[in-house]
């Protein structure tokens, strides 16, 4: 009757109480690392310094492209990752149709180069912070880049 039950009385894929806690500690510990580890890639984003940036941004398959009016031919585009605030409005431009898959948007927003820290698949990239604007691209654009367009371009607070 007072007996306890050994390891092998009990059903197949039951765990002793002892086990389920170190499981339990185990995700925690798990889950700080993680969180932890978000906050430093976080906290180091934001020490880059950003600055207005007009170009085109290209839409594809394999991510999203920035190529700066002020670069030449032979320059890489930026590898684009919208952060922030920035994540809202180019989804809120995607509703409206601009800036979807297969498309070139003329875009004007503050962003934050990683310089020499290439976290881009192949090149260079680019933080955006904020979009002041964007529209559907049109032949011109960067000619034109310097002038005061905004008027013309989608805007969304």
């Amino acid at each position: 009757m007072g007996e306890k039950a050994s390891t092998r009385d009990r059903p197949e894929g039951r765990t002793s109480a002892a086990a389920g806690v170190g499981r339990i500690v185990l995700i925690a510990a798990l889950l700080t690392a993680l969180a932890t580890g978000c906050t430093a890639r976080t906290t180091g984003a934001a020490a880059l310094p950003d600055r207005e940036y007009t170009g085109h941004l290209v839409t594809t398959e394999a991510g999203s492209w920035f190529r700066p009016c002020s670069a030449g031919p032979e320059s890489s585009p930026f590898w684009v990752t919208f952060t922030g605030e920035s994540v809202r409005q180019i989804e809120a431009a995607r509703a409206d149709g601009i800036a979807v898959l297969g498309d070139t948007a003329f875009v004007r927003w503050r962003a934050a180069p990683t310089d020499e820290r290439r976290v881009g698949p192949g090149g260079p990239a680019l933080l955006v912070r904020q979009i002041s604007a964007v529209r559907p691209a049109a032949e011109g654009d960067c000619r034109d880049h310097d002038a005061d367009v905004i008027g013309t371009f989608w805007k969304r607070g």
